[in-house]
């Protein structure tokens, strides 16, 4: 991927608060990156949804430590403001290049 092709600049959030059924209630920023963001389609799909059914987009970053599962990317869009669930973090071809992060698309609570 180049480097060009990270268009949108997205935030990546951790949940720093819980309720009495451990859902998250506040989130914290722990990045604010270049990334490119992505609906999934095709063949792309179909082979993420054979590991995550719900798996909708796809964000590619450069890499950083620390980004796992059960954090989320915020960004703003043309219909406002988007929130994806990480499902999976991929470091691509082990070199510690770029993360693709398989996410779900969450309603906006």
């Amino acid at each position: 991927m180049r480097s060009g092709a990270l268009r949108r600049s997205v935030k990546i959030q951790q949940p720093s608060g819980s309720d009495d059924y451990n859902q998250p209630t506040s989130w914290a920023d722990v990045a604010t990156c270049a990334a490119d963001v992505r609906p999934m389609s095709g063949r792309e799909l179909f082979e993420a949804r054979r590991i995550i059914p719900e798996v909708s987009h796809v964000v590619t970053i450069r890499y950083q430590s620390g980004i796992r599962p059960r954090m989320r990317v915020r960004y703003a869009s043309k219909d406002g403001v988007r929130l994806l669930q990480i499902e999976a973090v991929i470091n691509e071809r082990e070199e510690s290049r770029w993360l693709r992060l398989l996410c779900t698309e969450k309603a906006q609570a």
